[in-house]
């Protein structure tokens, strides 16, 4: 008996896996391109020395990308940006919540806090 040559099975099957794995990649490269457009934020492929990042003009967000990359680097990468735009925004609504937060609390004191200490008093009691 002639033992079953199953190469070109074995072949197809990675070949599908391939096919599969790249088709799941574009996808996911799709979805944050989708993302990039509904936050707003230009993303620009172009030739690069190096592999690219966040970049703010004024007060518009891009992420530029080297068209060279690997999909998967490039679903890395923007990741990475949409991730550091994610936190500089959180970081500017933070400083601009302690302002306003310092802003009233300069105007308005609480009410647990003495505004002024009565001249002859002490800080401690006397016991």
């Amino acid at each position: 008996m002639v033992p079953e040559d199953r190469s070109s099975e074995k072949g197809a099957g990675s070949r599908a896996e391939v096919a599969r794995h790249r088709a799941a990649v574009q996808q996911e490269l799709s979805k944050l391109e989708a993302e990039c457009r509904q936050r707003r934020v230009k993303l620009i492929y172009d030739d690069l020395r190096g592999e690219g990042g966040l970049c703010r003009v004024r007060s518009e967000f891009y992420v530029i990308v080297n068209r060279r990359l690997s999909a998967e680097r490039r679903i890395m990468l923007i990741r990475s940006c949409l991730a550091k735009l994610d936190a500089d925004r959180l970081s500017v609504q933070a400083v601009r919540e302690a302002a306003v937060y310092g802003q009233q609390s300069e105007l308005k004191p609480s009410p647990e806090e003495p505004t002024a200490i009565p001249a002859g008093s002490s800080l401690h009691p006397r016991g």
